[in-house]
C-alpha cells in the first residue's frame, strides 16, 4: 500500500516534470485512485479492524463508486469532457493515504487507533464528492 501510494505520487511528477501529462493518463490516474481507496478499504474490512466503522467505510465506497459511475455513464452517453484534478481532491486522496497507512500500522503495533481521526477525515472524503458531483452536473447539462 506504501509503495502503490508512492509510486502514483511519483508518476505525476515525473510526467509534469518531462512535460508528458495526457487527458488519458489523468483518466489512469484517478482509475488508479479509486481502485487503490477500494482496495485499502477491502483490506481494512478483512483485517476485521475495530477502529473502522462500517458507516465510514460505506462513506468512503460509496463516493468513490458516485464518482466512478456517474463519470463513466456520461463518457457512454457520448459527453466528451474533461476534467482537472481538484487540489482539494489531491491534498484529500493524500491524507486518506496517510490516515490508512498509519491505521494499518497502529493495528500491525497493538496500537488503538483514536476514533477522532476518521471523523476528522470525513470532510475530506465528502467535500470532493460534492464539488465533482457539481462539475459533472454541469458538464451532462451543457
Amino acid at each position: 500500500m506504501l509503495i502503490a501510494s508512492l509510486s502514483d505520487l511519483a508518476d505525476g511528477v515525473i510526467a509534469r516534470a518531462l512535460n508528458q501529462q495526457t487527458n488519458f493518463g489523468a483518466l489512469l490516474d484517478a482509475f488508479a485512485d479509486k481502485l487503490l481507496m477500494i482496495c485499502l478499504l477491502a483490506t481494512a474490512i478483512m483485517l476485521n479492524i475495530p477502529e473502522l466503522p462500517r458507516w465510514f467505510c460505506a462513506i468512503v465506497l460509496g463516493k468513490e463508486l458516485i464518482i466512478l459511475g456517474v463519470s463513466t455513464t456520461l463518457l457512454l452517453s457520448k459527453h466528451i469532457f474533461t476534467i482537472a484534478p481538484l487540489f482539494f481532491s489531491k491534498i484529500s486522496m493524500a491524507v486518506q493515504m496517510i490516515f490508512f497507512i498509519t491505521l494499518f500500522f497502529a493495528k500491525a503495533g497493538g496500537i488503538i487507533f483514536p476514533k477522532i481521526f476518521i471523523w476528522a477525515l470525513v470532510p475530506f472524503v465528502l467535500i470532493p464528492l460534492v464539488l465533482y458531483t457539481g462539475i459533472l452536473v454541469k458538464k451532462a447539462a451543457a
